[in-house]
């Protein structure tokens, strides 16, 4: 959230020469521990940019300001390597304390959801960036296992929450803000002895955890539901309830398994961090069908005393289908309408033995994708 702090803040004391030159407009989007957001103008392209800004007058940077600035810098080259097209770094600069750059525009889809008045719902609605789940599992699980491994953190499930959840609005990309909450960067030289033994590294189990619990906030979960459920002891009621949730959502059979993989109670059960990109990649739409995943109303409340919500029926769409084969392929094949999904110039196939689905574009003269159909069993004479 925005405090009336961050909107008070002198721009002068944190906006270096050059940006001040090449934006207007100013507005506070969003305060760190040691930074600041604003929404801003260019004056050449009038396009609205991401300004980020080091926030000198925050205690953190002013008890810490090498390790901030350290930071600040850290997340720019990190921002840049993976999404280059975002940063525009000819509007880096220091000047003394003072660090700015610009970027294209990104918010936080939820504090965004949570700062809209209410009487503005409905507007709110219409102007709301979709959000890709698949691609927001993706990214996100790439940026904690960046930190975790590549930077070597501790542990960095404090910064797994859905207000530390950033997208770019021109491209469906999404990244983790604010990397002070990483425990390694804080500083600690007032820890106890005792603190300092049970700073042992994380194995990522309670980021996966924390990651999934974010990216149900953030595509529609209310934040009740999601504490109600969390207070559940009972396995089979905590089991029930989880299904409710994913029930609700429309998303591919294979999203919703690995959703409830990394929501499980135990930590030894839950994906890896490190494979979690690698299998939520199985499930990307290809980029020329690319689509926001499609949510029903999940803000209610969770009763586990009530029957579960029946999966998607045909014709709802769920995932985007994706021309890439993978083991998600046939229940999406099958959430999807079959007017939308097959039109007459598909052809299917199966080899004789494996069962080897293969499906042809008769009007392209190409294969359209294939799939491992179900195990035939053989015959005895």
């Amino acid at each position: 959230m925005v405090s009336n702090v961050a909107e008070a803040k002198d721009l002068s004391k944190l906006i270096t020469p050059n940006i001040k030159k090449l934006y207007s407009d100013f507005k506070v989007t969003f305060q760190s521990s040691y930074f600041l957001t604003f929404e801003a103008k260019s004056l050449t392209t009038e396009k609205t940019h991401t300004i980020r800004a080091l926030d000198t007058s925050s205690p953190f940077v002013k008890e810490n300001y090498h390790t901030a600035a350290t930071l600040f810098v850290q997340e720019l080259l990190y921002l840049a390597s993976t999404y280059p097209n975002t940063i525009l770094i000819k509007t880096f600069e220091i000047d003394n304390e003072k660090i700015c750059f610009a970027s294209t525009n990104y918010s936080s889809p939820y504090l965004s959801q949570q700062q809209a008045p209410l009487n503005a719902e409905k507007e709110c609605n219409k102007e709301k960036m979709p959000i890709v789940a698949s691609k927001l599992l993706s990214d996100l699980s790439s940026n904690i296992n960046f930190l975790l491994h590549s930077m070597n953190v501790s542990r960095c499930s404090e910064l797994v929450t859905p207000k530390n959840i950033f997208q770019f609005k021109d491209e469906s990309d999404y990244f983790l803000g604010d990397w002070s909450k990483a425990r390694d960067n804080l500083n600690l030289s007032a820890q106890t002895e005792k603190e300092k033994q049970n700073d042992c590294k994380s194995d990522g189990s309670k980021e996966v955890l924390e990651l999934a619990w974010s990216v149900l906030t953030v595509v529609g979960v209310s934040s009740e539901a999601i504490e109600k459920v969390k207070r559940i002891d009972t396995q089979s009621d905590y089991i029930t309830a989880i299904d409710e949730i994913l029930g609700k959502l429309e998303l591919s059979t294979h999203y919703k398994d690995l959703l409830r993989k990394m929501l499980d109670k135990d930590p030894k059960k839950r994906p890896k961090i490190e494979e979690l990109s690698t299998k939520s990649k199985e499930i990307l739409p290809s980029e020329e069908s690319q689509e926001p995943v499609v949510l029903k109303d999940v803000s209610k409340s969770v009763n586990v005393n009530q029957p579960l919500v029946e999966e998607s029926k045909i014709g709802e769409v769920s995932a985007p289908i994706t021309k890439n084969p993978s083991s998600s392929i046939l229940s999406s094949l099958f959430n999807k309408s079959i007017d939308k999904l097959a039109p007459h110039n598909l052809l299917a196939c199966s080899s004789e033995g494996s069962n080897k689905i293969t499906i042809f574009d008769i009007e392209k003269k190409e294969e359209y994708c294939n799939f491992d159909g179900a195990k035939l069993e053989s015959k005895v004479s």
